[in-house]
């Protein structure tokens, strides 16, 4: 337990968002408090074993709750505020900090689990300073490819530690103002102790273009439009879809929106008063089919391939609203998330055998990043010039290079710290080092049940989906210890027709029960244990699989 010796000591405990995209949060605590800064989950490759995302181990942190003072929220993208209903449902119920977009979200977030009663949200304007008792923090407003985002400058007992979230530099942003330099390099004059600086995009040698830079391109598409078109993208790229409804507007288009998560942050983007003017062409789904084909735009849902989104329906030709014909075209506005590029291209092939136009590279231009890429971080880093700097919101290899940056621009080795989840930074105001505090960070949610599951679990459903389950009933009279009928056998994920191998494994399984008999005393587990030893030894023979193997004896 912290003793405290050193009242003006701070520890900075990252839960998630190192050596990966996604699950970013990280605790601040001090003497007197404790936080909670974003509260993200982390999209799975575990969904065939229903665990689709993994969000932090909050039971980490639950002997904290007498000085809990708060979640603290840096915009609204499922990576930040995603596990915010499994924080609630372990007993996180601490008040939560969040701008009237980001609150919006919460608020749906929480509603789908019945948690909207849960918990208090204090709402505060991008630009805002949250006083507390031992830390203030200085929201700035960014830009990013949501609105409403912000970095935090929490001013500390231990000394100005600034966070910049996700951020791009946008000199000519569609919604919002371009980044304020000026309050960076206010912040960097006083002095900055420790600077957490997003590396996501540190890869890139080039500086993004701005989104207006877009605009040129997407009103191409709106000028030789001959049939229907459909735009997917970041739901949550409000400047995005307020480019597209302007053009919309400009050359006489109706748009539509069609997927859940498009409506959603539409809907909450115009109550925070956002999108005011997209009312002359915004229309319903179903009234589309009474404009012409060519004056036609859907905005559309699964620009990352997700299963059953709308895009991924339309192309499969199951969506019950929308119907391509050949000569439709499909805009991708976005890029592929690493990991789900074998999903988009199953899309994008599917929709391309049924004649429809796709758009879906960088030429021409329509995307743009909401990451700063290499020469922007340059740049923040020269605003900010902290004595002491940790790269985060990466996977190892961005940390990595992130460091060299600072490296580059100045600093010494031991004044950039690479860390990993789990890992605890104590600053003070004459020190910085690093130890690990906790191995494992991570729950594993199950997405039907909507609850943390063990490793253990779904290593278990993995070795039933590799290998295939055998099930072996013992009808029996435990207390003679004997078997009263033949066993029954079923075999389920091994063979197309598995009645050959059932009647075979009845004799193999009524040999190990004889044996078993013999002795001097009939234990079903010892029963249990040879028959799942004799039946993995037997496919294995045949097949070379070890099936998991079930024995249930009932009573009769």
């Amino acid at each position: 337990m912290q003793s405290w010796e050193d009242k003006s000591e701070i520890e900075i405990t990252f839960l998630g968002g190192l050596g990966e995209v996604g699950m970013n949060c990280f605790t601040l605590e001090t003497e007197k408090e404790f936080f909670m800064i974003d509260c993200g989950v982390l999209f799975s490759d575990l969904e065939p074993f229903s665990v689709d995302v993994a969000c932090p181990n909050f039971g980490l942190i639950h002997d904290k709750m007498p000085k809990f003072s708060g979640i603290i929220l840096t915009h609204g993208h499922e990576d930040h505020i995603g596990a915010l209903p499994y924080a609630v449902q372990s007993g996180l119920e601490v008040p939560l900090y969040a701008s009237p977009f980001t609150a919006h979200l919460i608020r749906e977030k929480l509603r789908g689990f019945g948690l909207e009663n849960s918990v208090e949200i204090h709402v505060f304007r991008p630009g805002d300073t949250l006083k507390f008792e031992s830390i203030s923090i200085q929201t700035i407003p960014i830009n990013h490819s949501i609105i409403e985002a912000c970095s935090f400058v929490m001013r500390t007992p231990a000394g100005v530690v600034v966070h910049t979230s996700d951020f791009r530099i946008d000199d000519h942003p569609e919604i919002g103002s371009r980044l304020d330099s000026k309050a960076f390099e206010k912040v960097g004059n006083e002095g900055v102790r420790l600077l957490l600086a997003d590396s996501t995009n540190i890869e890139n040698p080039d500086r993004n273009p701005s989104e207006s830079e877009l605009l040129p391109q997407l009103e191409a598409l709106f000028l030789n439009q001959k049939s229907m078109t459909l735009f997917t993208l970041f739901s949550s790229n409000i400047g995005r879809v307020s480019q597209l409804f302007r053009l919309a507007e400009k050359h006489g288009k109706k748009v539509a929106l069609c997927g859940r998560g498009v409506e959603t942050y539409i809907k909450y983007a115009r109550e925070s008063g956002y999108l005011a003017s997209i009312d002359s062409c915004l229309v319903s789904i179903d009234q589309l089919e009474s404009y012409r084909r060519k004056d036609r735009v859907v905005l559309v849902t699964g620009s990352q391939g997700e299963y059953r989104s709308v895009l991924a329906r339309v192309a499969m030709r199951e969506h019950p609203l929308i119907h391509l014909e050949a000569g439709d075209r499909v805009v991708y506005s976005s890029k592929p998330i690493p990991g789900n590029e074998v999903e988009i291209g199953r899309v994008i092939n599917r929709l391309f055998q049924q004649g429809i136009e796709v758009l879906y590279r960088r030429t021409p231009l329509l995307h743009v990043s909401g990451h700063a890429t290499r020469p922007e971080l340059k740049e923040m880093h020269d605003w900010v010039r902290p004595q002491h700097f940790t790269p985060v919101h990466g996977e190892h290899r961005h940390l990595f290079l992130h460091r060299q940056l600072a490296v580059e621009r100045g600093m010494r080795d031991d004044q950039v710290s690479v860390v990993k989840n789990g890992d605890c930074i104590h600053v003070t105001p004459s020190d910085v080092w690093v130890e690990q505090r906790f191995e494992d960070t991570r729950w594993l949610i199950d997405s039907t049940m909507r609850i943390p599951v063990s490793r253990d679990l779904v290593k278990k459903r993995r070795r039933l989906g590799e290998s295939g389950l055998v099930t072996v009933v013992f009808p029996m009279d435990s207390k003679r210890g004997k078997l009263l009928s033949s066993v029954e056998i079923r075999i389920a994920g091994l063979l197309e027709d598995p009645e050959e191998a059932i009647e075979a494994l009845k004799t193999r399984v009524q040999r190990v029960y004889q044996r078993q008999i013999k002795g001097n005393s009939f234990q079903f587990d010892a029963l249990s244990h040879n028959v799942r030893l004799d039946i993995r030894r037997y496919f294995k023979d045949w097949i070379n699989r070890k099936p998991e193997v079930q024995c249930i004896m009932v009573e009769i």
